[in-house]
């Protein structure tokens, strides 16, 4: 016989009750809690909990979920296409399976939406989306910032500063190219390769990706930029 928790029965009737009379939904999160939603030793003290569990996790991080979900929504509106905010949640999640602290900021520098994930080297990144550089206008600036980490190996060990600064900046503009099912004409491929050019010779390097790219394979994209924060060589930012 299945399980009834009358915990869960009676979140159920509330939720219910709020929806009819025209409110939001109470809960923030995904309710019902699915099997496994307890930690496992919890579990063995406590069978038949993932509902209720499920449930309170839920209800209790309503207003932090409601927030995040805002910021994030005012993030996204900041993009101009439908690929780039595709682009955008896809970063977010690249970032938070690598544990990458991530900010969206705004065209002047306001943060929109944050995730903390880490300390290590205080390392963030830094998204901007539509930016004003100069005469050109790009889809995304990244900027990945960093504490120096042989300052940091040496200060872990007791040694003197080594020469070099103590936060690092590295910058990366990203093109989201709206040509999804055919290719550049010659003008087209002609005028961003001097656009690129230029970004590049005013410090700015410059990735991109065409719309096929990001709505066949997002994170595929944003886990080329998860290389460029994490370079695997040996003597590598991280090395």
């Amino acid at each position: 016989m299945e399980f009834e928790d009358q915990l869960v029965r009676d979140l159920l009737a509330y939720q219910k009750d709020v929806k009819a009379d025209g409110f939001r939904d109470p809960f923030g999160l995904p309710f019902p809690g699915k099997q496994g939603c307890v930690p496992d030793e919890l579990a063995k003290r406590f069978p038949n909990l993932d509902a209720a569990f499920g449930a309170t996790v839920s209800i209790s991080l309503r207003s932090e979920y409601a927030s995040h979900h805002q910021r994030l929504a005012s993030a996204v509106s900041c993009c101009e296409s439908p690929i780039e905010a595709r682009f955008l949640l896809s970063l977010v999640c690249s970032c938070a399976r690598h544990e990458l602290n991530i900010v969206i900021e705004d065209a002047d520098g306001e943060p929109l939406f944050a995730a903390e994930t880490t300390a290590w080297m205080e390392m963030t990144l830094y998204v901007c989306p539509q930016k004003q550089l100069g005469s050109h206008r790009v889809d995304f600036l990244l900027k990945l910032v960093f504490n120096n980490p042989d300052i940091e190996v040496a200060r872990m060990v007791g040694n003197p500063d080594p020469p070099g600064p103590l936060v690092v900046e590295e910058r990366m503009v990203i093109e989201c190219d709206g040509h999804n099912f055919h290719e550049k004409t010659p003008e087209q491929a002609s005028r961003d390769k001097n656009r690129d050019r230029e970004l590049l010779n005013a410090g700015y390097p410059v990735m991109r990706f065409t719309g096929t790219e990001i709505v066949s394979s997002p994170m595929k994209c944003t886990e080329q930029i998860m290389e460029w924060v994490f370079p695997k060589e040996p003597q590598g930012r991280l090395g």
